[in-house]
């Protein structure tokens, strides 16, 4: 039965929803220093806060919440660029990426 399910769902045809940005220029290496180093705390994220689009970011933000951090985040959605320079800049394939103090120190995981 399991099987026969998930035959169904493979045959099935969806269509991906994906927020891109227009935003055509790379970030500059000093313009994502003044992002990590704006708060304490920055987060790095897929969605906002009040509405994470994954899990993981949205366990971040749960953790953050139960100790009642403030932070700032950013919506990697919104902007192809941030997402992918973020990545660089840290030198980490994946979102949410978490900083502290500046310090880049992890993500969910």
């Amino acid at each position: 039965m399991f099987f026969t399910k998930i035959t169904a769902l493979s045959n099935m045809s969806f269509q991906m929803i994906r927020y891109c940005s227009n935003a055509t220029s790379k970030l500059a290496k000093p313009d994502i220093n003044k992002l990590v180093k704006k708060s304490k705390v920055v987060v790095f994220m897929k969605g906002v806060p009040d509405e994470p689009r994954c899990g993981f970011s949205n366990a971040v933000v749960q953790i953050l919440k139960m100790h009642g951090v403030k932070y700032d985040a950013y919506n990697v959605l919104e902007n192809d660029n941030l997402r992918n320079d973020i990545k660089e800049y840290s030198n980490w394939p994946t979102i949410p990426q978490v900083f502290i103090n500046g310090e880049f120190v992890g993500g969910c995981d």
